[in-house]
């Protein structure tokens, strides 16, 4: 079930990064600010804290840890091409602290002691 949840969370992150900037759904539009480096730390907070609690094991936990920090730099670079976005490298570590520090709490609140065995 965590692991549902890390990939839902993944999408919704990825909808948001490729999103245009001035884009609206229906009649609502969507701010996206361009310098919202909390709002990075926090979505790759949560994706690293579901991730230690999805995967188990040194080898599935780095795996995530690779796997989510390179796709928040290709979703950072396909930003290039998208109307209204722009490519921040700063972007990028704020993703990076946001995985790591999501880890560290989930970490810190299980005891040290590794998340359910995700099978």
């Amino acid at each position: 079930m965590v692991r549902v949840l890390f990939f839902t969370w993944l999408g919704m992150i990825a909808a948001f990064s490729l999103m245009p900037g001035g884009a609206a759904v229906g009649n609502m539009p969507v701010v996206i600010s361009a310098s919202g480096y909390w709002e990075h730390l926090a979505a790759y907070g949560v994706l690293g804290a579901l991730g230690w609690l999805g995967f188990s094991g040194k080898y599935g936990r780095t795996g995530m840890l690779t796997g989510a920090f390179l796709l928040s730099a290709v979703f950072e670079v396909l930003q290039l091409g998208i109307l209204g976005r722009s490519f921040n490298p700063l972007d990028i570590s704020a993703n990076g602290l946001g995985l790591i520090t999501g880890l560290a709490l989930a970490w810190l609140t299980c005891g040290g002691k590794p998340g359910p065995r995700a099978g």
